[in-house]
């Protein structure tokens, strides 16, 4: 069975609606988006941050055919 990379596209909402994104938070946002974007091993291929929104279009890896571990108790895992 062949694996293909999973796209997503993402959006969220401000409660409320309100206008809260100005320039320094959407600045920030994505500061945090690339940092969570390396951790996650992910791949943002393009995102728009409005003022009481976002989008981001997000790449997923191709899940291995064989997971590590997997049929194992990896070790100090009480399970």
């Amino acid at each position: 069975m062949e694996r293909h990379a999973g796209h997503y596209h993402c959006i969220s909402r401000i409660v409320d609606r309100r206008f809260i994104f100005e320039e320094a938070e959407k600045d920030y946002f994505t500061r945090l988006m690339r940092e969570y974007e390396a951790f996650c091993q992910v791949q943002v291929l393009t995102f728009c941050v409005m003022s009481n929104h976002y989008h981001i279009l997000l790449e997923m890896p191709k899940r291995p055919e064989v997971l590590p571990h997997q049929g194992e108790r990896p070790a100090g895992l009480g399970w």
